[in-house]
């Protein structure tokens, strides 16, 4: 006797890209389509010269639209980069000046009186 399933059957785990992935992945296919576009152009004869650059205008529009968008992707992503990397300095920037001004309110409460003037005529 075998164990029923339980639950519907699962599909294959879909792994999540990254931007950066996913900007690489779309380049390297609009690539690819570009070469193929070229060896087809390259396979036609002279006497399709006139057909040959109607045909392919409107894939090459696509194309550089398409890579357009692209580059914008891209551009936004290392803007939010940018972003991210300015504030989390900024945040330890203040981070650190709060934990100066609190070491040094310390050392300040933890100094007996008069100490710092023993030292001071001591020295004189």
């Amino acid at each position: 006797m075998e164990p029923e399933p339980q639950g519907p059957a699962r599909s294959p785990a879909r792994h999540k890209l990254s931007t950066n992935q996913a900007v690489s992945q779309v380049k390297d296919m609009l690539q690819q389509r570009i070469h193929n576009l070229q060896r087809a152009l390259a396979g036609l004869g002279e006497e399709a010269a006139a057909l040959k650059s109607e045909a392919q205008a409107r894939p090459m529009s696509i194309l550089t639209g398409t890579l357009d968008r692209v580059i914008k992707m891209e551009a936004r992503e290392r803007d939010r980069r940018n972003a991210r990397t300015k504030q989390r300095r900024a945040l330890n920037v203040a981070r650190r000046a709060e934990l100066t001004r609190r070491l040094d309110e310390i050392c300040a409460s933890s100094k007996p009186p008069g100490a710092g003037r023993d030292a001071e005529q001591r020295g004189s």
